[in-house]
């Protein structure tokens, strides 16, 4: 499924000086904007492993590409979690950063430091559905999936 993104320019009295759109694919999360000294903006997003990148011109015209982002191999289980899910990493990989969670809208619901190869999450007072994970190091996504909560 796609979904577009829009975003508008406006002046510092509220005018709309112009209004450009992004079409990017069902799971796709953005997670980034900020403004360029040209007038445009830049902002950034993942899809499983790829990065893309949005960047408009002081006009609004947009240019785009994505990257290929190596994954860090992430076990989650149990998944269908009832009470909790664990996050794990190889031995001998650390987990350093934030495990973020996501609803089916794309909202960030949760944000849970991480340090370690192993992370406990408590999913007791989640509301039973599917969520969408992005493990965080460095502001990089590493690893992204979709955890199930009965």
């Amino acid at each position: 499924m796609s979904r577009r993104f829009s975003y508008k320019k406006l002046s510092l009295t509220g005018d709309i000086l112009w209004t450009s759109t992004y079409d990017y694919e069902d799971r796709a999360t953005p997670w980034d904007i900020d403004a360029l000294p040209d007038g445009g903006y830049i902002f950034a997003g993942n899809q499983g492993n790829k990065t893309y990148v949005v960047k408009t011109n002081g006009e609004g015209v947009t240019s785009t590409f994505t990257l290929d982002m190596p994954s860090t191999p992430l076990k989650v289980f149990p998944n269908p979690a009832d009470e909790y899910a664990v996050f794990e990493v190889p031995s001998g990989s650390m987990m350093e950063g934030y495990l973020e969670r996501y609803n089916s809208a794309g909202q960030l619901i949760g944000r849970y430091v991480v340090n370690g190869n192993t992370y406990v999450l408590d999913t007791t007072s989640f509301i039973s559905g599917v969520y969408t994970y992005r493990l965080v190091s460095d502001a990089h996504s590493v690893a992204t999936g979709d955890l199930i909560v009965k």
